[in-house]
């Protein structure tokens, strides 16, 4: 952004009483007592650390491109699929050392998930409370040490290891509720099922990045290698998202791929950013601003202030709207079997081709690779098939529904050939399956998956972070479930995959029942 177009918006939002120019160009932030003396009489603290790289953050993104931002986001949920995905590979040779069952690898499996669902819906209100760029900058720092420390965890013992796991769950619990968030505010409405079929084609990526780079690397360096070269690669991505990162737009011109509304809503987050950067006393609100004797009281009001009126703005949230919404009943029963089906994937795919066909770790990765690339593939076509039925005057919540019927109902019927027809299919036959089931799946990205910014866009990371969260609940159930059944009946596969397909049911019929495209909650 030009300097003359932030010193505008600098001066709209922070509506200085008396000026009648512009506001000190954006060098200028760079002292506080000069920016703070216009609006209230504060002391003026040493700004602490965490606020130096929101100074550094604001001047780099106030004119970010949409390109840039979301390409990160499909970086961003590139590593987070490496990084869930390649325990899945790692487990085996771990396994093979460690001499786990079945049933504690579904718990590893499970304590990341649990992780993840127990924080979904609190980073969800976080996106949509505070800053969604911040929120997903700190799960990716966490989720990138948990990864790089699992090895460590898993030699002290199996209480550590489901510790560690389950804390780099809580760092990938932010993710999707703030991309969401971030994808709501940059992409305009006719063009987000293709943005969040390429997002989720970039997620499948990290999945097949995870089985074709992982049995190299264990191969080559050993499985603790492995965790430790992609947490760092997250911390390196972190960096980067730290820097250009942007909750919205700062202008309706640098929407992607053209304008888009830009909310007043938004232009007043960004003053507050600029006053918690320029001061640490209580400056964070319009109502800490107009009350200058409780600022020179000192640092602890001013956290007191921010921390009743963070308070207030989470209450303030349409929660009994959301928990009443057939729409958002639809989204849950859809996220149930979408998340049931992707969890048991993630967690066993190269477990089965190892038990069925006897392969090695490199074979039964290499197997598992092939129906995620088939989902990478499925997931783009998806997006783009349902902006052109729109473009064409199909219904959006017939469009949707109909995405998330083919995601739901294609992988039942693959599942229940598999319960049926896997002793005769052989390997072949089998992969065929699985890659005709994972690509059919990925059609939720059209459906339920971006729906909920159909339905909202200040709170679609709230509704993301509730309907997406229990059906991770239901994705965690779903690896220590298969972990026990393949423990007692023998490594059979079958039960595994019938349960499955009923769960895949109850989806399709709780969306095509409840979901409507309305915009509801603004």
């Amino acid at each position: 952004m030009q300097p003359k177009l932030l010193r505008r918006h600098a001066a709209r939002c922070c509506e200085v009483p008396g000026e009648t120019g512009v506001a000190d160009p954006p060098q200028q932030l760079q002292q506080p007592s000069e920016f703070v003396g216009k609006v209230a009489p504060v002391k003026e603290p040493p700004l602490p650390s965490l606020a130096l790289p929101r100074l550094e953050k604001l001047s780099l993104s106030f004119d970010t491109s949409g390109y840039v931002v979301l390409g990160l986001c499909c970086a961003i949920a590139t590593i987070s699929s490496l990084d869930r995905v390649m325990m899945s590979v790692a487990i085996l040779p771990m396994s093979a050392e460690l001499l786990y069952s079945d049933t504690t690898k579904g718990l590893i499996a499970a304590a990341f998930t649990t992780g993840y669902f127990l924080f979904f819906v609190p980073a969800g209100v976080v996106a949509a409370t505070f800053s969604p760029s911040a929120t997903l900058s700190v799960g990716l720092v966490i989720w990138s040490l948990a990864q790089a420390a699992t090895p460590t965890a898993a030699y002290l013992g199996l209480a550590p290891l489901l510790a560690c796991r389950a804390v780099m769950g809580v760092g990938e619990s932010c993710t999707f509720p703030s991309i969401q968030a971030i994808a709501a505010r940059w992409v305009p409405e006719q063009y987000r099922s293709r943005f969040w079929g390429l997002l989720t084609a970039c997620f499948n990526l990290g999945t097949l990045a995870a089985y074709t780079a992982s049995p190299a690397l264990i191969e080559s360096y050993g499985w603790p290698a492995s965790f430790v070269v992609f947490g760092a690669a997250g911390l390196a991505l972190t960096a980067l998202w730290a820097a250009v990162g942007r909750d919205a737009p700062a202008t309706p011109d640098l929407c992607v791929p053209e304008e888009c509304p830009v909310d007043d809503d938004d232009e007043q987050e960004d003053c507050r950013e600029i006053e918690g950067v320029v001061s640490t006393a209580a400056m964070t609100t319009t109502t800490v601003l107009q009350q200058p004797a409780s600022s020179e009281d000192g640092g602890g009001d001013g956290d007191g202030a921010a921390a009743a009126t963070a308070l207030e703005r989470a209450r303030a949230l349409p929660w009994g709207e959301i928990a009443s919404s057939p729409a958002v009943w639809g989204m849950t029963s859809a996220s149930i079997a979408s998340n049931y089906f992707l969890y048991f994937a993630i967690a066993w795919l190269p477990t089965y081709f190892s038990y069925q066909f006897d392969l090695d770790t490199g074979a039964a990765s290499a197997a598992s690779a092939a129906p995620f690339a088939a989902a990478a593939v499925g997931c783009v076509a998806a997006g783009a098939s349902a902006d052109a039925l729109v473009a064409r005057g199909v219904a959006l919540t017939t469009v949707r529904k109909a995405a998330t019927l083919v995601s739901t109902l294609g992988p039942m019927g693959a599942l229940l050939l598999l319960a049926s027809q896997s002793g005769s299919l052989g390997y072949d036959g089998c992969q065929a399956v699985f890659v005709g089931a994972l690509a059919l799946h990925a059609f939720n990205t059209a459906g339920y998956g971006v729906g909920v910014q159909d339905i909202s866009r200040k709170s679609a990371s709230l509704i993301s972070g509730v309907t997406a969260g229990i059906g991770v609940m239901t994705g965690a159930a779903s690896q220590y479930i298969t972990g026990s059944l393949l423990d007692s009946n023998g490594r059979d596969f079958v039960p595994v995959f019938l349960i499955c397909a009923a769960v895949q049911l109850f989806g399709a019929v709780g969306f095509t029942a409840w979901w409507d495209s309305e915009r509801l909650f603004e």
